[in-house]
């Protein structure tokens, strides 16, 4: 359990970090920098910006519990109300070894999942453009919304209905939904392999010793082996390539972004 003095967990891979409240609510983000203006401040304001996934059902008939998966750095939220409908929040910043270096991009993976009966969720993202709490503007794509802040790009990558998303309106949880919040990059993979891939990386990279000796480790049920990042040139299309992941590539081509 999480606990303590205070209701969040902190969640980081030395180049960004987030506190993540108990009821599932990102409401502290600096990016691209710790010491960059805040995307969400809601921990000093309400009005300074989250990112919330949360039951539509009124608070006092929900219970929530936070944890960390043994020895990481990756924070397990889980949701349950009074009717039994469960549903768990894994949040993680990617960090594991790539090519000789330590890969640790601005980015916040999400993933949420039922557990049991019927749960929905509502999700509400509204970043800031910085201490002036002004709401950045998004912009809709296919599979994305894309906010411009401070000049720079904002991108939260998810396979929920962004109609949903949008409105912020309660949708079922018939299925694993993923978020990615990057900065400055983009993903062109499938969301679900790369959310997974780099969870079990990551994994492995804070439990590296216990892996060594047992050649695997337990994730929340899996068991995963530890093993060579698999590289795959074809995910890098046309984009700018990021010199450190081929699933990732870099908005620094105006003309080579995903259409809104």
């Amino acid at each position: 359990m999480v606990g303590g003095m205070y209701p969040y967990g902190l969640i980081g891979n030395c180049h960004v970090s987030a506190h993540i409240h108990e009821s599932g609510s990102v409401d502290w983000l600096c990016l691209p920098r710790p010491d960059s203006d805040p995307v969400f401040g809601r921990i000093l304001d309400p009005e300074g910006g989250h990112f919330s996934i949360s039951s539509p059902t009124s608070s006092a008939q929900v219970k929530t519990t936070q944890r960390y998966l043994p020895n990481t750095n990756i924070l397990v939220t889980e949701v349950s109300t009074s009717k039994g409908d469960t549903f768990r929040i894994t949040d993680f910043c990617p960090r594991f070894e790539q090519y000789g270096r330590v890969y640790r991009p601005a980015a916040l993976f999400r993933i949420v999942e039922p557990l049991a009966g019927t749960p929905s969720i509502r999700v509400s993202c509204r970043p800031v453009t910085g201490w002036g709490k002004e709401y950045a503007r998004g912009m809709r794509g296919n599979s994305h919304v894309r906010y411009d802040i401070r000049g720079e790009y904002l991108r939260l990558l998810t396979n929920m209905p962004l109609t949903y998303l949008y409105e912020e309106r309660p949708f079922a949880l018939t299925e694993k939904t993923y978020f990615a919040l990057t900065w400055g990059l983009g993903i062109e993979d499938d969301l679900a392999k790369v959310s997974h891939e780099f969870l079990d990386q990551t994994c492995l990279l804070y439990t590296s010793d216990a892996a060594d000796d047992l050649l695997c480790v337990d994730l929340g049920g899996r068991r995963i082996i530890k093993k060579k990042t698999r590289v795959n040139p074809a995910t890098i299309l046309f984009h700018t390539p990021h010199p450190l992941h081929p699933y990732l590539y870099h908005h620094t081509q105006p003309h080579t972004l995903t259409a809104p």
